[in-house]
């Protein structure tokens, strides 16, 4: 039986794993080594002054506008994807965001300073239903000194970052913020999100490297009261005497929570709340499995039509494939938030959003989604409402 592109490269990716080969990699003189592998860029910046360090508060830096945001070509988005493969390559790392990332869609976004953040969406059929989901590249004067990913959903952005081993101990704070001015920047987000791993649950290396301090001199705050009770006597005690250091049992209670970061503006009504992720996508089984179809590509079909019609969207016939299967990947989610009960100016952006889910740069629709406050209302109530159900 003939298999489609997708489905034969699944097929050979297992087939490759199932072989356990045994591989040596002599890197010699290529670019793929961690000396050689750089972005030539136009200027270099010297440091001056030492470490580069932020001016003012974090949220004053995050808000400041980036120099400039170029999206690139595909040739130059491809050239720019190896640079990042490799980083990662030669440390024996490996992330979705850099090995399915899309050519057409990635923007180099100058920061000042010779710094440069790399941000790359996702090829469309690897994109999530609900959430945008993107890898960034930190670069300093053409060399890659970090990466990390981001999944960005209606107003906030849920991002993490790892600094290479050789860049640690210096401008770790002034990189992580200028990727959080980029992601502001590139969506008008006014939330930033840490999950207790990227602090220290079930992470060693978090633990032991103090992470939760470090997003907490950033302006992180643990969102459980009592936790954040027992950060505001820890940090006391830190400020009292330089020589404290919290032990590894405080430290794992620190980090049993996600922490926030708000910028000026940002309201408690625009937090999505991200177990209600897994709600959204119990919601879209259900409304799946009372569709009409036999399968559940047929099923999508069908309630993506439904959708359609719900919204006002006449006909699909002049949306591409990958809109359309863009728009049957979100239809069961919009579906739960009960939109044919709009209004029509409701409807009419909502169309806009879900056309946007399969288009070129996925950055768009992030951007879109991000302004429906409508829909976001709507999700919010009806994950409630299905949580106190179950």
């Amino acid at each position: 039986a003939q298999l489609s592109d997708e489905r034969l490269a699944g097929f050979w990716s297992q087939l490759y794993d199932t072989a356990d080969l045994w591989l040596t990699w002599d890197l010699g003189q290529t670019r793929c080594s961690k000396s050689l592998n750089i972005l030539v860029v136009d200027t270099v910046v010297p440091r001056q002054a030492g470490m580069r360090r932020l001016s003012g508060s974090s949220k004053t830096e995050i808000t400041c506008p980036v120099k400039s945001v170029l999206p690139l070509s595909r040739r130059e988005g491809m050239k720019l994807i190896d640079v990042a493969m490799a980083s990662l390559a030669v440390r024996h790392r490996e992330t979705i965001h850099f090995s399915h990332a899309n050519p057409n869609e990635v923007y180099f976004v100058d920061v000042g300073e010779g710094v440069f953040v790399a941000v790359f969406g996702l090829r469309e059929r690897q994109r999530y239903p609900l959430e945008t989901t993107m890898g960034f590249l930190i670069i300093s004067n053409g060399v890659p000194v970090g990466y990390g990913g981001s999944s960005i959903l209606f107003r906030q952005v849920n991002t993490g970052v790892n600094i290479f081993d050789e860049y640690r101990g210096s401008e770790a704070a002034f990189l992580w913020v200028q990727v959080m001015r980029v992601f502001h920047a590139l969506t008008g987000c006014t939330r930033f999100i840490a999950n207790p791993y990227q602090i220290g649950a079930d992470n060693d290396e978090a633990l032991r490297s103090g992470a939760f301090w470090f997003y907490y001199r950033l302006g992180y705050r643990p969102i459980l009261g009592d936790v954040r009770k027992l950060a505001l006597r820890e940090f006391a005690k830190i400020r009292t005497d330089r020589s404290y250091r919290s032990d590894i049992k405080t430290l794992r209670r620190l980090a049993s929570c996600d922490m926030h970061l708000t910028l000026p503006g940002a309201k408690g009504s625009e937090l999505f709340d991200e177990r209600w992720l897994e709600t959204s996508s119990m919601l879209a089984t259900k409304i799946l499995g009372e569709a009409s179809g036999r399968t559940r590509q047929a099923a999508a079909k069908s309630v993506a039509a439904r959708l359609a019609k719900d919204v006002g969207i006449r006909s699909l016939d002049r949306w591409s494939a990958a809109e359309r299967r863009g728009l049957a990947k979100i239809a069961p989610i919009v579906a739960a938030a009960s939109p044919s009960k709009w209004s029509l100016a409701e409807k009419r952006s909502l169309r806009d959003v879900l056309r946007a889910k399969g288009g070129n740069r996925e950055l768009r629709y992030a951007q879109l989604l991000g302004q429906h406050s409508k829909f976001l209302t709507a999700l919010r109530k009806a994950c409630r409402v299905a949580d106190r159900r179950t």
